[in-house]
């Protein structure tokens, strides 16, 4: 099992969206953070609408997945985002 996803916006098969959709059919209270090189405004609004609890622009470091993983962890409620 595990406690977070992180997936890419853009992906071969499905979408980040898609894939934060997909996912919450199965575990919908499991937190999603979508990490892109662009992400449109629009598609910014849908992922936050979706329950995606963080975003994370690629030219960002380890360091800041793991400080956006920690509190995405330590606080439960989607409003976090």
């Amino acid at each position: 099992m595990f406690d977070v996803a992180v997936c890419d916006f853009n992906m071969p098969v499905l979408s980040g969206l898609d894939f934060t959709r997909a996912l919450a059919s199965i575990r919908p209270q499991l937190p999603v953070i979508i990490s892109s090189g662009h992400l449109p405004e629009e598609a910014q609004v849908e992922a936050l609408q979706l329950g995606v609890r963080g975003l994370l622009q690629k030219q960002n470091t380890f360091d800041d997945l793991d400080r956006l993983i920690r509190r995405v962890l330590a606080d439960p409620s989607p409003e976090s985002a």
